[in-house]
This record gives C-alpha cells, structure tokens and sequence, in this order.
C-alpha cells in the first residue's frame, strides 16, 4: 500500500469522525443541515488531499468516502431499515460521493496554479 491510499483511508476515517461529531453536535433531524455538513466536511477533505496530491483526480476523491459506505453497508446489513436508509441517508451518501471528487479538482488546481506560480 503506498503513501496516497494511506493517506486517502486516513481521510475518510477522518471524515467519519468529523461527520459523527457533527451529527451529535447539529441538529441532525434536519436532513438538510446534515447534508451541508457533510458536503462541507468531504469538500474539505478533498481540498486538503489534493494539497498534499496536486496531481490527484477525481477517482481519488472516490476513496475519501469509502469508509463510509461500509459503515451504511454495516447498519443495513444489522438494522434491517431500508426505508429509513432510502428516505434520510441517500441524500447524504450521494453528497458524500459528489463533494470530495469537486474538493479534490479544484484543490488540485488551485494547488498546481499555486506552485506554478511561485516557481516563477
């Protein structure tokens, strides 16, 4: 396993608690706060992966929540709630798909522009 996927599984591990800690804090009821939050906190993730990755695109950003999904994968699997997962997480699950692959483009430019730049 090389660098980048060490670097991209700690993320998405980050990402989990950071999203974990958000829900507890937010009020997590509200479908449309936890989709912000989530979307904020995965675009994060993939900007601060792309600083550390400028040549990253956006596949790698399909790493970053990968974790998640074995944790929906997990609940579903022991819960047995498909339509609760339908109705309040889908949305949260394609935020979290959607938001770190922009956050790794756009990081990855702004960060390749920067050291162009600079070497200048």
């Amino acid at each position: 396993m090389n660098n980048t996927t060490v670097v991209a599984l700690l993320v998405g591990f980050g990402a989990i608690c950071v999203y974990a800690l958000a829900g507890s804090v937010l009020d997590s009821r509200n479908v449309y706060v936890s989709v912000g939050a989530t979307g904020a906190i995965y675009f994060a993730a993939g900007i601060f992966f792309a600083w550390f990755r400028p040549t990253a695109n956006w596949l790698w950003g399909l790493l970053i929540p990968a974790p998640i999904f074995g944790v929906f994968l997990f609940s579903m699997a022991f819960t047995g709630i498909f339509t609760r997962f339908w109705d309040s997480d889908v949305p949260i699950v394609l935020t979290a798909i959607v938001t770190p692959c922009i956050g790794v483009i756009l990081g990855g430019k702004v960060t390749r522009n920067f050291a162009s730049s600079s070497m200048t």
